[in-house]
């Protein structure tokens, strides 16, 4: 992972969620302060409120709400830790990934990016939210986490950085001291995984392929996608009982996508969240298509 990643070393966890919760927890206490984004992944939000930590949420991508706050902090704090998203789980868009990392220098403040939806899609290569902005693993303090069980088809999470942070990490961390390591099976399978995105990297070109086909096809039909980027891609419907109704009738048809409704996303905001593959084919596409077109039309969804 280290080696893929560009990283001096790296760390195996038994989720992604674990690798959050126990690396922000471990790494703050009662006198730091952990700011994140308010679009943050649940797995890091549990992180922070278990870190007994100062914890501040700011206004999505919004760098001069969070400059605001690291300011507020100045000296207050023996550290400060900033932690977001590199593409956020439900509006599928990406952090400002090099205003960040200058304003956390500027700040004097760690930053934790959470690769969990960027590793093998971002990237010319496929290696994630720095490579797509040109920015090389060695800056000082930035640490990546991610996950093992998306793009990346096995299960467990990671933390990638400094060798000196991965060590403190192996000694320190509970999440990881004291819960059983990964399966051997689960292991090979994400290590092939590695192998197979630098070897067969015809498998990003077609995921980009799909991509594009798939968002065009949506917004040609009148549906609103927000702002993604990436393979998560969510088609907003508004109100629960119509994402309700049209998840059930796509089910039916034989496409699978998630509803997603409140908390998880603001109410107003109740969405389908799909996802598109480097093995989806063009009539696979050209079909959820069709049926989005059919039942959303049906349901005075789209026009």
């Amino acid at each position: 992972m280290a080696s893929f990643m560009g990283t001096e070393a790296a760390i195996a966890y038994s989720s992604g969620y674990a690798a959050n919760l126990s690396t922000i927890s471990t790494l703050t206490g009662r006198h730091d302060i952990v700011i994140t984004d308010r679009l943050s992944h649940a797995s890091i939000v549990d992180g922070c409120m278990l870190s007994q930590a100062e914890f501040v949420r700011f206004k999505h991508n919004d760098l001069a709400d969070l400059a605001k706050i690291l300011e507020k902090a100045g000296s207050n704090y023996k550290g400060k830790l900033v932690v977001v998203d590199a593409v956020y789980s439900m509006d599928g868009d990406l952090c400002p990934l090099p205003d960040l990392l200058q304003l956390c220098r500027d700040h004097r403040a760690w930053l934790l990016v959470d690769e969990a939806h960027s590793l093998g899609v971002l990237g010319e290569t496929g290696r994630g939210i720095l490579e797509y902005y040109g920015i090389t693993a060695d800056q000082p303090g930035l640490i990546l986490s991610g996950s093992l069980s998306k793009t990346i088809p096995a299960v467990g999470g990671y933390i990638a950085g400094k060798a000196n942070l991965i060590n403190f990490l192996k000694h320190s961390a509970r999440a990881f001291v004291f819960s059983a390591a990964l399966p051997p099976a689960a292991v090979a399978a994400a290590k092939t995984a590695f192998e197979v995105m630098e070897e067969e990297t015809w498998r990003l070109e077609a995921v980009r392929r799909n991509i594009r086909r798939f968002i065009e096809g949506l917004h040609a039909l009148g549906y609103n996608t927000l702002n993604t980027k990436s393979c998560v891609i969510p088609i907003i419907i508004g109100q629960p009982e119509p994402t309700l109704s049209l998840t059930c009738a796509l089910h039916d048809d034989g496409m699978f996508v998630s509803p997603i409704l409140p908390p998880a996303v603001p109410a107003g905001t109740c969405r389908l969240r799909a996802n598109v593959t480097s093995a989806h084919t063009g009539d696979d596409i050209d079909f959820a298509l069709g049926l989005l077109e059919r039942h959303g039309q049906r349901m005075g969804i789209i026009a």
